[in-house]
């Protein structure tokens, strides 16, 4: 309850995990098969590629360049029909961003090929910009946070999805029962109830 009054957003948007990590994990496991193609931009959290490599999915890899710039229509042109999944992180591993109209970009096209979209804000809370509001406007969407980065509450182990609630219902069904431990609980209540100690 206070997550979703914080974040303002519906309850049926938001899914818990064990940290960002868990909730990644479960969207591979809920919606990538075998064989399926999953778009990885690098440098990147180390998980995408060790999940893609567990889950056996065909990794398409896409480098920033050398200026720490990610070249979004690049990007765009290794979409296509056996694409399932892309990841990118915003704010990036690079301490560059990518602005709001070329993430709409990528989802467009994404949604062309009916290909979801992961959108690992861990990073957000140092950058503004967020794409949690267009998560009604694109059923494609999904956006992953941590408690780990600006909270600096990586060993609670603590994070969250957000996406529309069809996509969050079947992350449901992978969710383990006890996932969220209770010391965890006390210590979100506390940080979310004195928002000074996280500003």
């Amino acid at each position: 309850e206070k997550i979703i009054e914080w974040l303002d957003i519906d309850r049926s948007k938001l899914l818990l995990t064990s940290g960002s990590d868990a909730g990644i994990k479960a969207v591979y496991e809920t919606f990538i098969d075998h064989d399926d193609e999953v778009i990885i931009t690098l440098p990147n959290y180390a998980m995408f590629s060790v999940y893609a490599d567990m889950f056996c999915v065909k990794k398409i890899i896409h480098y920033y360049e050398k200026d720490l710039t990610l070249n979004v229509d690049e990007l765009i042109a290794k979409i296509n029909p056996n694409t399932k999944l892309v990841i990118v992180s915003n704010p990036g591993h690079t301490g560059t961003v990518i602005k709001e109209e070329e993430i709409v970009k990528i989802l467009n096209r994404a949604k062309s090929c009916e290909a979801l979209v992961l959108i690992d804000e861990a990073y957000h809370h140092f950058y503004k910009q967020t794409m949690i509001s267009n998560i009604e406007n694109y059923n494609n969407l999904i956006v992953s946070r941590t408690f780990s980065k600006a909270f600096g509450l990586a060993g609670i182990r603590a994070g969250y999805i957000i996406a529309n609630s069809n996509i969050t219902k079947n992350l449901y069904k992978f969710k383990p029962m006890y996932e969220i431990n209770s010391f965890a609980i006390l210590v979100l209540n506390k940080v979310l109830k004195n928002k000074k100690i996280f500003n």
